[in-house]
């Protein structure tokens, strides 16, 4: 195995920078703890270059946009796409089955489980850079089809532009009236413990930034969260006869444009493969050195690291082990028993697959679990937002049970157990 990196990041480095970032953080948290409102302004002053922002522009208003500016054809876009998510996650709920279910354990007894939504859930969208109206439909919609009442969305988007409109539409097409026009850690720790114009919510869920991620981590056990998601990842598998360079270049590009801070892993069992790859991507970097597009992709390609394995089930191995938030694999035939593709949050196969086809059109949710944290998270789905608790009862004496219990109860030397199993 050969590996190729143009990472010049050293671990003590990165360490270091991680605590920083927590102790920012919790700064952050406490501030917002301690002053509410007026900390909020001061922090998105501070971390959101928002110099005039103020207190009564924290809660914005659906209806106050006027959306007869907004392109007809990226009204019907958003359309197709959220309809798309929400077939997708209904037949999510019909193939896995969400029900109360409950067992026959005697004549007049019962225990099972009985399945109810989370009252109150908070959505943290993306904006700092670029608008996510996507994001706003993969977080809301298995929300929805999971029966939470009340949604509240907030984002760090500059509302004020007009490129903005799609990510405020989206929310209207989710059927949201008011939203927060909040970002970062202070939007995370708002939600988690509530202000004067901030509602506490009892889960919050959304990709973000380093920020937000660590934000989300410390305030767990205040409130529940959802997975690790973000920066970005991709994983690609590049075969001998992949000589489509360029799909696969932009197929890599696609995922390190959202973030420089995006790590991306190529794994060929060719050589001449990854040297025309490597090569390939010099030459598109070279030409466009001074587009504003190629800017993002300079900085996060030294994220990626190339590997040659030559033996392939090897290489697939090393994909398992890294466990990246999507594995691109796109030649014209698959694998045999591609089911040995195991730790991933997306697996994009086929040759006219692509990660674009993933993100916005399948249906499929792209709220994925990032840094090998697929190893044990699912992708974003309707359980997300469903809360299953046991129930029972027992109407009727079962000796068989209550034996059990008693005995259970001596050798875990339970007294208060025992006397209460055979009453």
């Amino acid at each position: 195995m050969i590996i190729f990196s143009s990472n010049k990041f050293k671990k003590k480095t990165q360490y270091l920078n991680l605590i920083s970032l927590h102790n920012v953080v919790n700064r952050i948290i406490k501030y917002v703890i301690k002053y509410g409102d007026d900390g909020i302004v001061k922090l998105t002053k501070k971390y959101d270059f928002k110099k005039n922002f103020k207190k009564n522009e924290i809660v914005k208003s659906i209806k106050n946009f006027n959306f007869n500016i907004l392109k007809k054809s990226y009204k019907r876009f958003l359309v197709l796409c959220r309809n798309n998510i929400l077939k997708f996650h209904k037949k999510q709920v019909l193939k896995i089955g969400f029900k109360n279910w409950f067992i026959k354990t005697g004549s007049l007894n019962l225990s099972g489980q009985t399945i109810n939504p989370i009252k109150r859930i908070g959505v943290y969208i993306p904006g700092g850079k670029r608008i996510y109206p996507s994001s706003v439909f993969m977080n809301c919609i298995p929300a929805i089809i999971a029966g939470v009442k009340r949604i509240y969305v907030t984002t760090p988007a500059n509302v004020f532009k007009e490129e903005s409109l799609p990510l405020i539409y989206a929310l209207k097409l989710m059927g949201i009236k008011k939203f927060y026009n909040l970002g970062g850690a202070q939007a995370i720790a708002a939600f988690a413990f509530g202000t004067k114009r901030v509602r506490k919510v009892h889960k919050i869920i959304g990709p973000g930034n380093k920020f937000v991620n660590i934000a989300k981590k410390t305030v767990f056990g205040t409130v529940g969260i959802d997975i690790p998601a973000g920066p970005s990842e991709v994983g690609l598998l590049v075969r001998k006869k992949d000589n489509n360079t360029k799909k696969i270049a932009y197929e890599l590009f696609s995922q390190i444009e959202h973030d420089r801070n995006c790590l991306s892993y190529v794994v060929s069992e060719s050589k001449k493969s990854l040297y025309l790859l490597i090569n390939k991507i010099r030459i598109f970097l070279r030409i466009n050195s001074n587009n504003k597009i190629y800017k993002t992709l300079k900085i996060s390609i030294k994220n990626t690291i190339f590997i040659y394995e030559k033996n392939i089930y090897k290489a697939i191995a090393i994909l398992n082990v890294l466990s990246p938030e999507h594995i691109s694999f796109l030649p014209s035939k698959n694998i045999k028993n591609s089911f040995i593709f195991k730790n991933f949050g997306a697996i994009i196969q086929g040759k006219y697959s692509s990660q674009a086809l993933s993100d916005f059109s399948l249906g499929t949710n792209h709220v994925i679990p990032t840094r090998r944290c697929g190893i044990f998270s699912s992708v974003l789905n309707v359980s997300d937002f469903l809360l299953i608790r046991n129930s029972s009862l027992t109407l009727r004496k079962d000796h068989l049970k209550r034996y059990i219990a008693k005995g259970m109860s001596k050798i875990e030397n339970l007294f208060f157990h025992f006397k209460s199993a055979g009453l």
